[in-house]
């Protein structure tokens, strides 16, 4: 069969409302031949397999339709991995869509370059009439010279290539919200050139309900993001990561997302013990990481160090601050 250039991994759970605009993005791509696409029906009730199918019949060197037994958000990329022809990889969920202008100039990158990693910006917003750029390629655009990234980026602003995942031996849990943040630091530290695409590729939807950056989402499923969390302090405790800044970067900047997540659940007795257990054993087994996340110049930073010289007495002391005003 044809070497592809790009394989997009669609996970596609329950988004019979959102896929058919997620595949006309694609389609719609003049270089569509050079593409190859997984929809991952991962066990889900609707008819969004079915509206997929259609695509496909029409599509049938590009579009594959994959039916499976849930296993969450990680299993679909897992699968796409392990199959995958295409040079480059990149992820797209089922409610989001490309921006195909932008996805054509991604290509075209792509065929004259030999990147190991390529950024691009990003479009977010609730639907294709309301859009806020996110300038991932202007905030990171001296960086990139030496292979670096200065600010944190999402899964949206990435575009792998296909043996940089597999080199990085990535294997994401299953059943478990939050995996994207393995994707987004673990493979990077196998990055040694990135380029830069200054279209805008990836439609980031926003305002859905049910959103796993959400904030009752993030309170729900808390014990998933430390999860995943904690899988990242353990690559960075057996990796020489200080060789990529930004990896270690990315991963404190996780363990102060956990312990504002962990202060969003309701400030008694019972969640203090959470937080000092996540603390010590993070101490115990990942001490690098630990004493970065309080030395950190940043808010969240001294607001962990003030939590540990007070032996965390003063975690009641949220009790008084608003949620939003500790979702910073």
């Amino acid at each position: 069969m044809k070497e592809k250039l790009l394989t997009i991994s669609i996970a596609a759970y329950n988004v019979e409302q959102y896929i058919e605009q997620c595949l006309q993005s694609i389609v719609a791509c003049k270089y569509i031949d050079d593409i190859e696409v997984f929809v991952i029906d991962d066990g889900g009730t609707d008819k969004t397999a079915e509206v997929a199918e259609k695509y496909s019949s029409m599509f049938q060197n590009s579009i594959n339709i994959v039916r499976k037994s849930n296993g969450g958000y990680g299993s679909t990329v897992n699968y796409s991995i392990l199959h995958a022809r295409g040079k480059y990889f990149k992820l797209l969920d089922g409610d989001d869509w490309f921006n195909t202008n932008g996805l054509e100039e991604l290509i075209k990158q792509l065929k004259n370059n030999d990147y190991d990693m390529v950024l691009s910006n990003v479009l977010k917003g609730p639907s294709e009439d309301n859009l806020s750029l996110i300038d991932y390629v202007g905030e990171n655009i001296d960086s990139c010279k030496s292979g670096e990234l200065s600010s944190i980026v999402g899964h949206w602003g990435i575009t792998f290539k296909t043996n940089i995942l597999r080199k990085s031996k990535l294997n994401l849990p299953e059943h478990c919200l939050y995996t994207d943040k393995l994707y987004s630091t673990i493979p990077f530290f196998y990055v040694k050139t990135i380029g830069l695409c200054n279209n805008s590729v990836y439609c980031y939807r926003t305002g859905r309900d049910g959103q796993s950056i959400s904030r009752d989402s993030r309170i729900n499923h808390f014990s998933e993001y430390i999860k995943v969390c904690k899988l990242l302090f353990k690559f960075v405790e057996n990796s020489d990561c200080m060789e990529k800044s930004y990896v270690f970067r990315r991963v404190i900047n996780g363990y102060h997302l956990a312990i504002k997540t962990l202060l969003l659940l309701k400030i008694c007795a019972k969640n203090r013990k959470l937080i000092i257990k996540f603390e010590k054993k993070c101490k115990e087994e990942t001490p690098r990481v630990y004493y970065a996340a309080s030395e950190a110049n940043t808010k969240t930073g001294k607001i962990l160090k003030w939590l540990r010289k007070s032996k965390y007495c003063l975690y009641y002391a949220f009790a008084l601050v608003p949620k939003s005003r500790i979702d910073f």
